[in-house]
């Protein structure tokens, strides 16, 4: 892969940047697509509690008990 080393002033705008972002020129042509990468402790979990919550809310899905079935478990 290319790569670029960013300069300051690029490097304080884009710093912030939590999802990626269009890169666009002063005339509005869009330059590429900057995606940031996430960095994470070692040992820290992909989702945040939050986001597990969520997902542990969401309506349908299926018991252990009924997954044990389809598979022919118990």
């Amino acid at each position: 892969m290319n790569h670029v080393i960013v300069s300051d002033p690029l490097n304080v705008n884009i710093t912030g940047f939590a999802q990626p972002t269009e890169l666009r020129d002063q005339s509005g042509y869009v330059l590429g697509v900057f995606t940031p990468v996430i960095r994470r402790a070692p040992g820290e979990p992909e989702d945040t509690l939050e986001e597990l919550e969520a997902a542990a809310n969401e309506p349908g899905g299926y018991t252990l008990e009924e997954i044990w079935r389809e598979l022919g478990v118990k």
